[in-house]
């Protein structure tokens, strides 16, 4: 139970980080980016959730031949759910930003974008660490 709470928490921590987000002059080449970073983000943790779906489903074991390959793929989906977060946040393109002086400090959608990150990554962690169902 303890889990479920942790992983409830640091889901409605998203929730409001999005729902809290403005994006801004959209005509800004930088905001631009960021917006697309935050699309990938999101599509990672939508991936994530998807992938810890798949596994509850195979440890049921109610689909014997089906059950393997759901928590299999399963695992596998939540790890590169993982490795597309870290891409994203270690990608030249946010590098450069960073260089250029649209730090989290300096820019409002960028302080934004990494808290964001940030808090899906605890998701990510916690779906990639689930308790085994017995």
């Amino acid at each position: 139970m303890t889990y479920t709470h942790e992983l409830a928490k640091a889901s409605l921590k998203v929730i409001a980080d999005l729902e809290g987000m403005k994006m801004g002059d959209m005509t800004s080449a930088d905001a631009m980016k960021m917006h697309h970073m935050h699309i990938a983000l999101n599509h990672a943790l939508e991936m994530a959730a998807e992938g810890s779906n798949l596994v509850m489903m195979g440890q049921m074991k109610m689909t014997k031949g089906v059950d393997r390959h759901s928590t299999d793929h399963g695992r596998q989906m939540i790890e590169d759910s993982r490795k597309l977060w870290k891409e994203v946040m270690g990608s030249s393109v946010m590098a450069g930003m960073h260089q250029a002086g649209t730090t989290p400090q300096a820019s409002h959608l960028m302080g934004h974008t990494h808290m964001l990150a940030d808090d899906q990554k605890k998701v990510l962690d916690l779906l990639a660490n689930m308790p085994v169902m017995k």
